[in-house]
């Protein structure tokens, strides 16, 4: 994804789902959306059962992600920019 010069990610959202192989299960994240000032990407991957969102407060933005992972991505974090005052 490559963002406008002032597109700004508002929201990250998307859905976990359980992976299995060999008698071992995985919760992770199966899809993912970004949802930006401008417009909406994704969902990228295929949405399963349950939904998780992190969205921002009015004039904040999202400036960065973090993750856990071990075979699959288990949990997703974000940096958030606070509102910019004058």
């Amino acid at each position: 994804i490559k963002l406008g010069p002032s597109e700004i990610v508002t929201e990250v959202s998307g859905t976990i789902g359980v992976f299995g192989a060999a008698n071992v299960e995985y919760n992770a994240i199966t899809s993912l959306t970004i949802t930006t000032n401008v417009r909406t990407y994704g969902p990228f991957g295929e949405p399963q059962c349950t939904r998780f969102s992190v969205p921002v407060q009015d004039k904040s933005s999202i400036v960065g992600f973090f993750v856990c992972a071990r075979k699959y991505v288990e949990a997703l974090g974000v940096y958030v920019c606070p509102p910019i005052s004058n």
